[in-house]
């Protein structure tokens, strides 16, 4: 702190504010902004005559011994630290979380384009600052754009999907300007890549605007062995394959109606001559039927009392394991005559693509 004496303590101080009410204040920041001839001391444009009066303003009296000449007295005779401005409630300093601009005189001429700043004219040193305001809305009023929210660095994120996306991978989605109206067109991505979700159903694409795998045949799990019923679960990352050995195939005695749906692919997937109308691209389900005694036996496709589905077909093997020894298909029924007793014989229900209900009834005579 600088130290005066009483008595020249009262002169400089107005002489200070003499000064003060003759220049103004903060008029120029350098000699540069002033007129000719005038120079710029402490923030006011003075005659450059005027230095000596402002130095011998700062002299205290050395001589008389009432004090002496402080150099951190400023011209005005009021005593400023470095970096602040007298009379400024802020302490003279500029925020440091602001952006300085060019020299003003008011607000508006600080005023950007961004809706996330808060902005304003420094009066201390006449300069821009624009405060980054978080949280502030930010949106521009169009839904096409989403809705934004101000972050804590001025900039604008956008925290909404698209108004019009509809989330599926075959439509192309449009926003009509300020969310008036959608499109969603399904033509111009017929035959790109999607995915349904699902694993057993191999590789999709869009088709019709429906996203279908691209083979409807397409056996995820299929081990390439004919005495296995393989079956596909859906997992969280992936298939989860089964292998039924055909050994474990279902029961079916005289006069019982057995009932289920058909899954996964079996063994009983080629029936060379004895192909019917399905041929072997569906899933099957294989039942095995024994009887103690000589028999004729009829397997029919009932509808009571689950309604078996359009199209299923039976098949008739004496061997579960191999394809060659069909002897019998069709649909509603199929007959095999004269089975002796404690043969085995297989029935394979197959279904059209993706697996469909069926009731069958086992007749003996």
């Amino acid at each position: 702190m600088a130290r005066v004496t009483a008595g020249r303590a009262g002169a400089v101080l107005l002489l200070g504010l003499a000064a003060a009410a003759a220049w103004g204040c903060d008029e120029c920041r350098t000699s540069g902004d002033c007129p000719a001839g005038q120079v710029c001391v402490n923030g006011s444009c003075r005659p450059s005559g005027d230095q000596d009066a402002d130095a011998d303003a700062g002299d205290t009296g050395g001589d008389d011994g009432e004090g002496v000449e402080d150099p951190s007295l400023d011209p005005d005779g009021v005593d400023a630290p470095d970096g602040d401005v007298a009379g400024d409630d802020t302490g003279g300093e500029v925020p440091s979380d602001g952006e300085e601009d060019a020299p003003c005189t008011s607000d508006e001429e600080c005023a950007d384009t961004n809706p996330c700043t808060d902005d304003y004219c420094h009066l201390s040193f006449h300069v821009c600052v624009n405060f980054a305001v978080d949280g502030r809305d930010c949106d521009d009023g169009d839904l096409c754009n989403g809705v934004g929210t101000c972050d804590s660095t001025g900039a604008c994120i956008v925290e909404s999907s698209p108004l019009c996306d509809d989330l599926d991978d075959c439509t192309f989605d449009t926003c009509v300007s300020g969310g008036s109206d959608c499109t969603h067109d399904s033509g111009s991505m017929e035959g790109s890549s999607c995915d349904d979700a699902l694993y057993c159903d191999g590789p999709d694409s869009c088709q019709g605007g429906i996203c279908l795998p691209d083979d409807m045949g397409y056996a995820a799990c299929d081990d390439g062995d004919t005495c296995t019923f393989d079956t596909c679960t859906e997992g969280t990352g992936g298939p989860v394959c089964g292998h039924e050995l055909i050994g474990s195939f279902r029961a079916i005695t005289c006069d019982t109606t057995v009932t289920g749906i058909t899954s996964g692919t079996s063994g009983v997937s080629s029936y060379g001559s004895c192909t019917g109308t399905l041929g072997t691209s569906g899933p099957e389900t294989v039942l095995v039927f024994g009887h103690d005694a000589l028999t004729d036996v009829t397997f029919t496709l009932v509808v009571d009392p689950i309604p078996t589905a359009d199209n299923n077909e039976m098949y008739l093997l004496t061997d579960g394991c191999d394809p060659s020894t069909c002897t019998d298909v069709g649909t509603p029924s199929v007959t095999y005559t004269g089975l002796p007793a404690g043969t085995l014989l297989y029935i394979g229900v197959e279904s059209v693509p993706g697996g469909a209900y069926f009731a069958v009834r086992a007749t003996c005579s």
